[in-house]
């Protein structure tokens, strides 16, 4: 898979359940991982902030 296929496919995939703003922030910092000093950093952007409880199936890309 080409870069663009692996970032496209795991906005697709995290989109739903961390947002788009949070997912963008994610996989940005992620592509510069190198520069990161402390990878606690990424922790707030791995956390579902703005809902209480999992994500409903329903919410899921393949479920549409």
């Amino acid at each position: 898979m080409s870069r663009e296929q692996v970032v496209a496919k795991s906005r697709d995939l995290m989109a739903p359940v961390l947002g788009t703003a949070q997912t963008a922030q994610l996989i940005d910092r992620l592509l510069e991982m190198e520069k990161i000093q402390d990878i606690r950093t990424l922790r707030p952007l791995l956390q579902v902030s703005s809902r209480t409880g999992p994500p409903r199936l329903s919410e899921y890309p393949s479920a549409k």
